[in-house]
């Protein structure tokens, strides 16, 4: 039985990130009943000097040797590892200077499996590269050997500047040479179904007990809310970054004075910070939480909303948020930027203007119930990382019983 093994997991997303990502979170499903290793994205030695020298920076690379980690003490089978660091060659064009000094690098990436792999006993594995098509991509046959390599695309690589360099190519090439390609979303699974041999679509999930919690728990209030309790809150928990429309933002500000609009998470759009919008009275910015603390800010938060751009990039996503916000229960609000989104339709508004998107959060505040609270929460449940880690099996195990373009969403 192919789940009778461990899991070894590169990922370009680093597990330690500001925000919650798809191949950590499967980690720690997936870590309930298997050992599982995850490697994040190898530094480049020019990164090093340019990395932020904050207290702990040394911990974000390593030279010589490996360097495990156990970072959540109720799941002792994951493991978190720091990879040596690499030559710099995204900036360098494609050709055989280019192939060479990759293959170099694999070359000390496939090391560090080697050295696990000796270190830990392992004796069955598979490997599943998270969207770093720039990393491990043939595998030394007299080297190492794991039952299946999966190769699980995430977003559509072609759209920012840094992937698409050498992205596009190496992403294609991985699909040709990997067991089998999972794809977040049908946009993807589309993309890649012509040079891939055996493509399934695995959508995001959620921590669906976590975010449960919000209806179940008496949280405290968080203190940056405690001064808004009298006033209905709009929620947004993520990055605001090219994915993000901030001018939609700004017209959910103006719109709505009477109402707070309240955003937690790290912030990189330069446009959020020259356009005003932590300027207005009526907008809260709470700054970064980890995970396990959202669900107390979701618990005073009357509606919660998804303000994508609509273009080549998000129309590829799967968004993990969705499952998040109607795990707490909460009405959502969004645009329709993609064909996953728009499958929750019957459950969530889809707004495709703005004017059409500030009407659907009075509507939603306005008329929410329990009995859509628990529609929502019934909802999330079928897209629960167990649900997905248990599609995942299936899809490996067989293969051929799989109706992927059914998977429930």
């Amino acid at each position: 039985m192919l789940k009778d093994c461990d899991l070894i997991i590169l990922s370009l997303i680093k597990w330690d990130g500001p925000v919650s990502s798809t191949p950590y979170a499967l980690a720690k499903e997936f870590a309930l009943n298997n050992r599982v290793f995850y490697i994040n994205h190898p530094l480049s030695i020019k990164d090093a000097f340019l990395i932020d020298k904050s207290p702990g920076w040394s911990e974000k690379f390593t030279v010589f040797k490996n360097r495990y980690n156990q970072p959540d003490p109720s799941l002792p089978n994951l493991y978190t590892l720091v990879p040596c660091l690499t030559l710099p060659i995204n900036f360098l064009p494609e050709g055989k200077f280019y192939d060479l000094l990759s293959y170099l690098n694999d070359l000390l990436l496939f090391e560090l499996v080697k050295r696990l792999i000796s270190d830990f006993g392992i004796k069955k594995y598979i490997f599943i590269n998270a969207f770093d098509s720039f990393c491990a991509r043939k595998f030394p046959a007299n080297m190492l050997a794991p039952l299946r390599k999966i190769y699980h695309c995430l977003d559509e690589i072609s759209e920012v500047r840094y992937t698409a360099a050498h992205g596009i190519r190496l992403e294609k090439e991985m699909s040709r040479s990997y067991d089998f390609v999972l794809a977040s979303s049908i946009a993807l699974k589309n993309k890649l179904n012509p040079y891939a041999g055996s493509i399934y679509y695995l959508p995001n999930g959620a921590d669906t007990s976590l975010f449960n919690t919000t209806q179940f728990l008496a949280y405290s209030c968080p203190d940056e809310l405690v001064a808004y309790r009298h006033k209905k809150i709009i929620g947004y928990t993520g990055s605001l970054e090219y994915r993000t429309n901030i001018e939609l933002l700004n017209s959910i500000a103006d719109s709505h004075p009477d109402k707070i609009l309240c955003i937690v998470g790290p912030v990189y759009s330069e446009e959020a910070i020259i356009s005003g919008l932590f300027d207005k009275p009526n907008v809260l910015y709470c700054g970064s939480k980890r995970l396990d603390q959202l669900p107390a800010y979701l618990r005073f938060m009357d509606c919660m909303i998804i303000p994508f751009k609509c273009n080549k990039l998000t129309s590829s996503i799967y968004p993990l948020k969705i499952n998040e916000y109607l795990a707490a229960g909460k009405p959502v609000v969004s645009t329709g930027f993609s064909t996953e989104i728009r499958s929750f339709s019957d459950i969530i508004g889809i707004a495709d203007d703005f004017s059409s998107f500030n009407h659907l959060i009075n509507d939603a505040i306005t008329n929410d119930s329990a009995e859509l609270i628990d529609n929502r929460m019934f909802r999330a449940s079928k897209n629960s990382w167990k649900v997905r880690v248990a599609q995942f099996w299936q899809i490996l195990e067989e293969p051929t019983f799989v109706d992927t373009e059914t998977v429930l969403i």
